[in-house]
């Protein structure tokens, strides 16, 4: 079945859940085990719903995974002898002392549920889509041009084995992101133009690479001191930070091989690396377009390259 607009942004958006449940199950305690359990369930609702509803079948009214499965089995009967469906039931075991008794569940148990719930809906994708909901970038989701085009520029790189570039093009919306970032905390701490004009920094090099000079905007990185601001203002965990981070040392490496004339002597990251960094970018970008849009704000330019 080819993805219709509609359903590409649906199953982006259960990608993008379930990344979410991920970063809730880092956050640690039984608050983030028990959102990340929630939050997994509605991210294969979401997924099944929108299967009935391509499938032309009427969305029963509050009906939960198991009972969305259901209906799915009844329109498709060879799904019942598809192993994933187990998950199901175990999902729903693992869910409703959480949901409807206050279960508190430790990390071991949401991690769990959430494997659980990242194979099922691979298995739905599968067989309805004819694709792995893995192989789905949330980048789509992001509303900010320049940011999503380097990003899902980075993805098809990557997707194409031209890990140098796909590097590069990460590296650019990350620079991009953490200069716009940049620029925000400084007006928020009183920084005006004026003083803004005499700030000492240097043009990130893969935004240069992939934007050009007047994509930057502006074109400073910070000095240390508003660095940990910034750092602190995208709320990024650090986690997800150093793989941001390993990406974009090797981009460095890259570019400075080209300009140098020489060869990089490190080896790229794998495409699987790229790729979830890729997706932890985008879905931080998403967020961040959510909570406050200016801290991304759009500009005019475009990636050059």
């Amino acid at each position: 079945m080819p993805l219709a607009q509609v359903t590409s942004i649906q199953l982006t958006a259960v990608r993008a859940l379930l990344m979410h449940s991920t970063s809730a199950i880092g956050e640690g305690g039984p608050v983030g085990a028990s959102v990340a359990m929630l939050v997994a369930d509605v991210a294969l609702e979401t997924l099944l719903k929108q299967v009935l509803v391509d499938q032309g079948i009427k969305v029963p009214d509050r009906a939960d995974v198991h009972e969305l499965t259901k209906a799915l089995i009844q329109s498709k009967p060879q799904l019942a002898s598809v192993p994933e469906l187990q998950i199901a039931r175990r999902m729903r075991s693992a869910r409703n002392p959480v949901q409807h008794a206050g279960f508190a569940p430790n990390e071991a148990t949401a991690s769990a549920h959430l494997r659980d719930a990242e194979a099922f809906a691979d298995m739905i994708t599968r067989e309805f889509y004819g694709t792995e909901l893995a192989q789905i970038s949330v980048a789509a989701l992001i509303q900010e041009p320049n940011l999503r085009g380097a990003l899902e520029a980075a993805a098809a790189s990557a997707h194409g084995g031209d890990l140098d570039s796909a590097c590069i093009q990460l590296a650019a919306a990350f620079g991009l992101l953490f200069a716009r970032c940049g620029y925000w905390v400084r007006r928020v701490m009183g920084v005006t133009d004026v003083e803004e004009r005499f700030t000492s920094g240097r043009a990130h090099p893969a935004v240069l690479s992939v934007f050009g000079a007047e994509g930057v905007t502006p074109n400073t990185d910070e000095h240390q001191t508003w660095r940990e601001i910034t750092l602190v203002s995208l709320g990024i965990p650090l986690p997800d930070l150093l793989s941001l981070k390993g990406v974009e040392m090797y981009a460095e490496e890259v570019l400075r091989a080209r300009k140098d004339g020489t060869s990089v002597s490190a080896e790229p990251p794998s495409v699987g690396a790229i790729r979830h960094a890729i997706d932890v970018l985008a879905r931080h970008v998403w967020r961040l377009e959510t909570a406050q849009p200016a801290l991304v704000e759009s500009s005019q330019h475009q990636p050059t390259g």
